[in-house]
């Protein structure tokens, strides 16, 4: 591998979580094919982790983020900075399971796939494991599936050809949740099919901390108005891009109304409903969104 070359590089964005960071790194080099990188971006760590990372192979490479702030922006500066034609998301609190990475530039290489993704072992901090899957075999996931079996999360052993991935604008940096169905959904209105791995390709850790605890995710996704606010971004960025009666375009608007009615927001779901075409499907979105109103209602008692 020369230093402008790779096969594949494990791309972690970090920031302030150190012991985290190092068991992430590890579970990465454990398994790192010869001709791939490890390549850490530090997104400004009090304890920056070029010096925590201080030492150990070779094949590491670690840079403070010079890009905007959050994952989305460290991941997009890490894509830019990156060797290998094939980019492998790894969150800095997870870790990748003993042969994924091979597996992956076996199927890149071999397979017409511009993503894909995996199973993942879940592991709480109890130290309860439970393996999480799809009902799909290992292969490309039919064209004919639902939107929602070609959406994977970042962490998921979620895997891109570096050039798709630049060519894409690559992640919306004001996305602070919700970037990764962004970016799936614009792979699949490009024609992009993914590979999905049955086999766990990832360890997710949950539970470790509070999401506004130090050290916690870089992607915030407690806040309920936060939530809203990107799947409306994704929902207005994306519902064009499929035929208007689709499923996909159900798939987008739906998830939001729920979320919308989740936090009572009856203005918002006027406010989605009255701007949505063709009319068969504004009339649907509007009864969908009262019946979950009630619901939702009903729960709050």
């Amino acid at each position: 591998m020369t230093a402008t070359e790779a096969a594949l590089t494990v791309l972690i964005p970090t920031h302030n979580r150190p012991e985290l960071l190092q068991r992430a790194v590890a579970s990465a080099l454990a398994d790192l094919p010869r001709s791939a990188e490890v390549l850490v971006i530090d997104d400004a760590s009090s304890i920056p982790a070029a010096e925590l990372l201080a030492g150990m192979e070779d094949r590491l490479r670690v840079l403070r983020n010079e890009g905007p702030r959050g994952a989305a922006g460290a991941r997009n500066f890490g894509a830019a900075q990156a060797r290998g034609a094939v980019i492998l998301f790894l969150d800095d609190d997870d870790e990748v399971l003993p042969g994924y990475a091979a597996r992956v530039l076996e199927v890149a290489a071999r397979e017409a796939v511009a993503y894909g993704f995996s199973a993942v072992l879940r592991r709480d901090a109890s130290g309860r494991e439970e393996q999480i899957s799809r009902r799909f075999a290992t292969g490309t996931v039919p064209a004919k599936s639902a939107l929602r079996h070609k959406i994977a999360g970042l962490g998921t052993g979620f895997w891109i050809r570096r050039d798709r991935f630049l060519a894409l604008g690559g992640l919306d940096p004001a996305q602070r949740v919700d970037e990764d169905t962004s970016l799936c959904c614009a792979l699949v209105a490009s024609g992009s099919l993914p590979w999905y791995e049955a086999e766990p390709g990832m360890r997710i850790h949950i539970l470790h901390s509070a999401a506004d605890a130090a050290g916690a995710q870089l992607t915030q996704g407690s806040n309920p108005e936060l939530v809203l606010e990107c799947y409306l971004r994704t929902w207005t960025r994306h519902q064009a891009s499929f035929p208007p009666r689709s499923e996909a375009r159900w798939f987008l608007g739906a998830r939001y109304l729920r979320r919308a009615a989740k936090l009572g927001a009856r203005s918002r779901i006027r406010d989605f409903t009255a701007g949505a075409s063709p009319l068969s499907m504004a009339l649907a979105f509007r009864i969908f969104g009262a019946v979950k109103l009630m619901a939702s209602k009903s729960r709050r008692g």
